[in-house]
């Protein structure tokens, strides 16, 4: 009796930890491929996400990135899952370029009670301002996650991160910082800034080369009712070279006659 073959299809998903066995697939050739279960790693803020919050930090379309201008002394919230503060800098204001899916609410702030004679008194102050803040707008103006008690839940231990950027100038940012499992944030400015990034414990925070550069120059978005208007279609935009700016310099080849 021929045996039947069975051709198995491959599922994708943009949640971690979908596929919990060996995937056995078919090819036309008589090649077979498996599809084998990821690793998790500690480091990465999905690992601790449910269903819901999942569903509103992972992208399910293209990440539309948001440039915010920020001054020093004011924070940004990422939602409830993470806070930057931006501390001091030697020329005033930074362009933030964020890119995050669209379920994840930006929040720009300014987390101050009263004056403070120390820096630790500062930081004091802005945790407990934070926290005030997020339990009156936890799953509304701030998401996710959708409640306070699962805020705190996530924010146990928390622990801050200090990073001292050198700026390259308006035209390029200087570094992107990320976080892991969530997305990440490019900085452009002049001269150095200081920036504290809190997050739940075992969060990866790290720095790396700038993937969109030159993003902060079309992507300039404004804060208004709650919550970040990106440029809209049809307003002044600047369009984006065809090719980087880098060659812009380049002299071009005189034509053979």
């Amino acid at each position: 009796q021929k045996k039947t073959r069975l051709i198995h299809g491959v599922t994708a998903s943009n949640a971690p930890g979908t596929t919990l066995g060996l995937v056995r697939v078919a090819t036309d050739n008589d090649q077979v491929l498996y599809d084998t279960p990821g690793l998790l790693t500690g480091d990465s803020l999905a690992a601790y996400l449910n269903a819901d919050e999942l569903k509103g930090c992972l992208p399910t379309k293209p990440l539309t990135p948001a440039s915010l201008r920020l001054s020093p002394g004011q924070s940004i919230l990422l939602g409830g899952f993470a806070r930057i503060d931006f501390l001091e800098s030697d020329y005033g204001a930074f362009f933030f370029t964020f890119c995050f899916s669209d379920g994840l609410s930006l929040h720009p702030t300014n987390l101050h009670r009263r004056s403070s004679h120390t820096e630790e008194d500062e930081s004091v102050q802005k945790n407990e301002a934070y926290l005030d803040f997020v339990q009156a707008h936890i799953g509304t103006m701030l998401k996710p996650p959708y409640d306070y008690e699962r805020f705190l839940a996530l924010q146990a231990n928390s622990t801050s991160s200090e990073i001292t950027i050198h700026g390259q100038g308006w035209e390029t940012a200087a570094v992107d910082v990320v976080l892991s499992g969530l997305g990440w944030f490019s900085v452009t400015g002049s001269g150095s800034c200081r920036l504290r990034i809190v997050a739940p414990r075992g969060i990866l925070v790290t720095t790396r080369d700038p993937l969109l550069p030159f993003e902060s120059r079309y992507s300039r978005a404004k804060f208004t009712g709650g919550k970040v208007l990106h440029p809209v279609a049809g307003g002044k935009k600047r369009k984006r070279p065809h090719r980087s700016p880098l060659n812009n310099n380049k002299k071009k080849t005189n034509k053979m006659k």
